[in-house]
């Protein structure tokens, strides 16, 4: 979006934290589980970097506007509302949440985010509703992984705490940092080694292992 009439601003969390973030359903996500309590655009017209010819470029809005800006904010050469005006936090642009499906034995969740620093793959289950569905820490589990109608993974997999519990190159299921259900390789990458993308349309399905 960037360059197109899309607002740039800064999110007041209720947390106590900014977020300097085109508002293009980046702040879904913040939006649902920590809360926003304020939302401003920015002024460009003030929190833009000038003097180095690039006031007519559209495309680097990420170095001269948000990095300039959240530098100001951060540094207290403006306060919050020198940001710009404010508008409804209603007005934010949100993405659908998929919500998995929890059963006794069994969910199944979306392939939701790609780690790329580590080749792991981020589905939107949590690791309470895991465990309430009765999985735990070494369970043997059936896993499918499907993008659309097309089963692309299909295995029986360790389940547990760290990369570690698992055999050098073997998938694994595990809790990430954000307490979500995530899959890894041992010392490789989960999503390259087997083709995994990301999105509505990469459901997973978990079942008891027989």
């Amino acid at each position: 979006g960037v360059g197109t009439p899309r607002k740039a601003s800064v999110a007041k969390t209720s947390d106590g934290y900014y977020v300097v973030t085109p508002d293009n359903g980046s702040l879904t996500h913040i939006k649902k589980l920590v809360g926003i309590d304020e939302i401003r655009e920015i002024d460009e017209s003030v929190n833009r970097l000038k003097g180095k010819g690039t006031e007519d470029v559209a495309i680097f809005h990420g170095r001269d506007v948000f990095a300039y800006c959240g530098a100001r904010l951060a540094a207290g050469i403006i306060e919050f509302e020198g940001v710009g005006p404010a508008y409804p936090v209603e007005e934010i642009i949100e993405h659908e949440i998929l919500k998995p499906h929890i059963d006794k034995g069994y969910v199944k969740g979306i392939i939701e985010i790609p780690d790329p620093n580590f080749g792991n793959s981020w589905t939107n289950i949590s690791l309470k509703e895991f465990k309430s569905a009765g999985f735990e820490y070494g369970d043997m589990i059936n896993v499918i992984i499907k993008n659309k109608d097309k089963e692309i993974f299909k295995k029986k997999i360790l389940f547990h705490q760290s990369f570690g519990f698992a055999v050098k190159g073997q998938p694994m299921i595990y809790n990430n940092e954000l307490m979500n259900i995530a899959f890894a390789v041992n010392q490789g990458s989960f999503f390259e080694t087997y083709g995994i993308g990301y999105g509505a349309d990469w459901t997973v399905e978990f079942k008891k292992g027989e």
